[in-house]
């Protein structure tokens, strides 16, 4: 795993065995933010309609007070009903962080799964959410998740009882999971409420592995390989079959609107051909998306993070420029170029990632013989340094992540 994508998971910190990680779960809307603002008083975006606020796996930490070592990491992630993300792009999204942590050593204390009970009925979207999140788990672990119903100061209470006895007693709502082992809160949308929803975690029990890290990470499968990529592949094959029978029927109708010498009906049809053509190109976009393993996951996630550095800071130059480099062996590198390198040992760290595009193939482009490429370890913070000429300006090797002046 790159170093980049380790050293984010946590926002530059890695739990310890005191600590509690818990993942917050659940549709957009639900309150997952919301909870993370009342637990660590931090002003953490909130949305007050379906638009979706959280679209990447944020994590958040404070201390509890029942907890008397270590703190209470909240990981807040983004739903299957996400309005800016497929269930494709946030499966990615929650298999690339859940890989990474179970990799690095870290394991969750438990999942709190929350869910608005002034819904007024179980929807599809809140079905499909429910089943994406039984596969991502798995069995073993629905003993550590705590279903939470929320929104109850804003529902009338005969009502909010009625909603949360059905979603117990229904097998396929809630009812499955809690006969094995998930218990159902009630969170009022108080800080105190809210730290109390933690207890559960605090009695000291083994920590869980989800079912998707199982499959992952210990049996080496691909995404698309999973029990939760197979429930949405299902859903994907049901929609790409009815997009092609309603792209087949619009072609009929254009036929019959030129039979007909009616060339608006024909124009209309068309558009909704197009329109739903462009629908299946998006399916068949998630399914091939679906197929990618941990490794690409993580790499990509990588270079996302590079690509965010860049536009944080617009270059980069080293921490300490007096670094010794002395001991470092140089290398003629092959090719027309003759370039020297120098490999640099992993103490000097770079302050930002600058690139990964590449401009300029330093096998053909003959710069002066006193410039150096800089190539650094692999799994350090550093990529490459490629000082582009006395001007200050600076270039980009074909094969370079990271760039900045020599000093």
């Amino acid at each position: 795993m790159s170093s980049e994508l380790s050293t984010t998971l946590f926002n530059g910190n890695i739990p310890n065995a005191n600590d509690i990680v818990v993942a917050l779960m659940g549709m957009t809307g639900s309150g997952k933010s919301s909870l993370v603002s009342l637990c660590t008083n931090e002003d953490v975006e909130i949305g007050h309609d379906l638009q979706a606020c959280t679209q990447d796996v944020r994590t958040y930490s404070f201390h509890h007070p029942k907890l008397r070592s270590g703190r209470v990491y909240l990981v807040d992630t983004p739903g299957f009903d996400d309005t800016n993300k497929s269930d494709t792009e946030v499966l990615r999204t929650l298999a690339t962080w859940l890989t990474a942590t179970y990799s690095n050593g870290v394991k969750l204390s438990g999942i709190i799964y929350l869910h608005r009970i002034n819904q007024p009925r179980m929807q599809g979207s809140a079905m499909k959410n429910i089943s994406l999140f039984r596969f991502l788990c798995g069995d073993d672990a629905l003993k550590k998740v705590i279903l939470v119903t929320t929104m109850w100061d804003i529902t009338e209470n005969d009502i909010a009882e009625s909603r949360e006895k059905q979603l117990r007693d229904i097998p396929k709502y809630w009812g499955g999971m809690i006969a094995k082992g998930s218990q159902v809160k009630r969170h009022n949308n108080t800080q105190r409420s809210a730290l109390a929803l933690f207890e559960t975690f605090m009695k000291g029990d083994p920590k869980i592995v989800l079912n998707i890290q199982s499959e992952m990470v210990d049996g080496n499968k691909p995404l698309q390989g999973t029990a939760a990529a197979n429930d949405i592949k299902e859903t994907l094959a049901e929609q790409s079959a009815q997009l092609k029978r309603e792209i087949q029927d619009f072609e009929v109708e254009v036929r019959e609107a030129l039979r007909q010498r009616d060339e608006t009906l024909a124009e209309v049809m068309r558009e909704l051909r197009l329109e739903r053509q462009q629908d299946l190109q998006q399916i068949l976009g998630s399914q091939q998306r679906l197929q990618v393993t941990m490794q690409e996951l993580h790499e990509s996630k990588a270079v996302d993070l590079m690509k965010k550095a860049k536009k944080e800071q617009p270059f980069s130059v080293l921490d300490s420029p007096s670094s010794d480099t002395s001991t470092a062996k140089r290398v003629e590198l092959s090719g027309p170029s003759n370039m020297p390198f120098t490999e640099i040992p992993p103490n000097i760290h770079m302050k930002t990632l600058l690139d990964i595009t590449h401009y300029i193939d330093v096998g053909t482009y003959r710069p002066f013989d006193d410039w150096d490429i800089h190539i650094f370890p692999e799994g350090s913070y550093m990529g490459m340094i490629f000082p582009f000429d006395n001007k200050g300006s600076r270039g980009i090797a074909d094969f370079g992540l990271l760039i900045a002046e020599k000093q």
